[in-house]
C-alpha cells in the first residue's frame, strides 16, 4: 500500500475548478494535512495486521519547517493541485526500488 499523499492546496487558494469545487471544506491546511498523517498511520496498522507492505512518500513530501508540503513538491502549474509529477514519480520509485532490494 501507498500512502496518501498531502493536501497542496493552501489555505485561501482557490486557483483551479477542483480546488473552486472544494471551497466549501472548511479546515484548514494543517489539519487537512494533519488528518493525512492519521489516515496514513491507519493505513499502516492495517497493513501490519494484514500483513501486507506499507511504503509511506509522504514524510518525505513535508517541509520539517512548517510539516505542509515543501514547495518542490507543489505542481509547477499553480493551478493544479496533484503533486509534481516528475518529483513525485520518482520518490515513489525510489521508495519501491529501495523497497523490493
Amino acid at each position: 500500500m501507498l500512502s496518501a499523499p498531502p493536501p497542496t492546496i493552501r489555505d485561501g487558494e482557490a486557483l483551479s475548478e477542483v480546488a473552486n469545487a472544494r471551497s466549501e471544506v472548511t479546515a484548514s491546511q494543517r489539519e487537512r494535512t494533519d488528518l493525512t498523517f492519521e489516515y496514513n498511520e491507519r493505513l499502516a496498522a492495517a497493513c501490519e495486521q494484514i500483513g501486507a507492505r506499507y511504503l509511506d512518500v509522504t514524510t518525505a513530501t513535508i517541509d520539517p519547517a512548517t510539516r505542509l508540503v515543501h514547495d518542490r513538491f507543489r505542481h509547477p502549474d499553480p493551478g493544479e493541485i496533484h503533486l509534481h509529477p516528475k518529483r513525485y514519480t520518482t520518490l515513489i520509485a525510489t521508495a519501491l526500488a529501495d523497497l523490493l532490494r
